[in-house]
């Protein structure tokens, strides 16, 4: 089996095929030979026209002939004898002689008849030079047909082999692209990987990390605080009942406990430890329904009663309170620090710059996903191409070959 490297096979082949069908396009070439110089007689006979002296005083007919002339020209500009001999080659110059007939005819009907007279001889000579032409390019189109049919699939093979650089070419900007993209995603993991590490120090400062202990502890202490407020389911079907009854606890409008109800444990804080407003609202609670005006289920009315006497008279929030006062007061004294130095901005602004980093990750890993897949699908586009073109050669030539293919890095 032969070796052949891509940049070397086109022209390889085409000196394989020159060999086998060197007799045949000889033929051609004699053919092609009798056609051209029949074309460059029928241009010497239009050159003629174009050097008569002959004076023209009908102006229609001097327009005539400066058509008849630049048709001609135009129509014989387009055949030339061409580089190579192939079917594609050979198929053009049939295919504009037979445009130039198309031409002829439609300048015979329009410009001959006046220009006859005037160039008789000449226009005779280009009519005479049409019909040895038509001849010649008959026996070029029968040839084509009858003979031609081996070499011309011989010859498509070669348009087979000028996709490989297409193919090739998108193997490399791709695997260029993918390199890239890889190295896209290294610099923005490593600047997560840094973020992150910042965002940790920041996180774990001691200041900060106080501050943070300090704000979960009130957290916590103001949820065992809300737990303990039992008494809300009362007051919130207080407020629904103060609609049409308003006097339903004396002292306590539907805004106070509209108020009350969207932060309870806000308010009471505000309040202070002894919580002299919740007591008194309380109160009316107790008054209102140990009267009957705010009617409760049983066990609804027992719970929220009891709880009702272990604020008032047990003080069971006071140590609670007294909790979260005293923690965001040290908050307070540590929150200036911390604003002074920056160190919540900073967690924040890491953690947007770490949430976008990710983002961008993940879109790159989608564009890396489809490169790849891209990638992959070229290659073994490439594959399936060389497999595909090494059969035609075999089928062709009947030469056994493997075509070397290098990708630049």
């Amino acid at each position: 089996m032969e070796q052949i490297p891509l940049e070397e096979l086109e022209s390889w082949y085409k000196s394989q095929l020159e060999a086998k069908f060197s007799k045949l396009r000889q033929g051609i070439r004699k053919l092609l030979e009798k056609t051209i110089l029949q074309l460059a007689q029928m241009r010497e006979s239009l050159k003629r026209i174009q050097e008569a002296k002959v004076e023209i005083k009908d102006p229609r007919t001097e327009k005539s002939l400066e058509r008849f002339l630049a048709k001609y020209s135009e129509e014989f500009d387009k055949i030339h004898m061409p580089e190579e001999i192939n079917y594609r080659e050979l198929k053009k110059v049939i295919d504009n002689i037979q445009k130039l007939f198309v031409a002829m005819n439609e300048i015979g009907r329009t410009h001959i008849p006046r220009l006859i007279n005037l160039f008789k001889e000449q226009i005779k000579e280009i009519d005479f030079g049409s019909r040895k032409l038509g001849e010649e390019i008959r026996k070029l189109d029968d040839t084509l047909r009858k003979k031609y049919t081996e070499a011309q699939e011989a010859e498509s093979v070669i348009d087979k082999m000028q996709n490989f650089s297409q193919i090739i070419d998108k193997i490399e900007r791709t695997r260029a692209k993918l390199s890239d993209l890889n190295e896209q995603k290294h610099k923005l993991e490593e600047k997560s990987t840094h973020q992150e590490k910042e965002l940790i120090d920041t996180e774990h400062d001691e200041i900060l990390t106080q501050y943070t202990n300090l704000r979960n502890k009130v957290f916590q202490e103001r949820a065992n605080l809300d737990l303990q407020l039992k008494f809300k389911k009362g007051l919130q079907k207080a407020r629904v009942l103060m609609v049409k009854d308003s006097q339903l606890m004396r002292g306590v409008t539907e805004n106070h406990l509209k108020d009350f109800l969207k932060d309870p444990v806000g308010v009471i804080v505000a309040q202070g430890e002894n919580t002299p407003q919740l007591i008194e609202m309380l109160v009316q609670l107790r008054a209102s329904i140990e009267g009957g005006r705010l009617e409760l289920k049983s066990e609804t009315k027992d719970r929220i009663l009891e709880n009702i006497q272990q604020i008032i008279e047990k003080r069971i929030l006071k140590e609670n309170i007294r909790q979260i006062l005293e923690l965001n007061t040290n908050i307070k004294e540590l929150q200036s620090q911390v604003e002074k130095r920056g160190l919540l901005a900073k967690v924040d602004e890491l953690k947007d710059n770490i949430a976008r980093l990710i983002s961008e990750l993940q879109h790159l890993d989608g564009e890396i996903g489809r490169t790849k897949d891209e990638y992959d699908q070229a290659v073994q586009k490439l594959k399936e191409m060389r497999e595909s073109v090494q059969i035609s050669i075999k089928n062709n030539i009947g030469q056994d070959v493997k075509i070397q293919i290098k990708i630049s890095v």
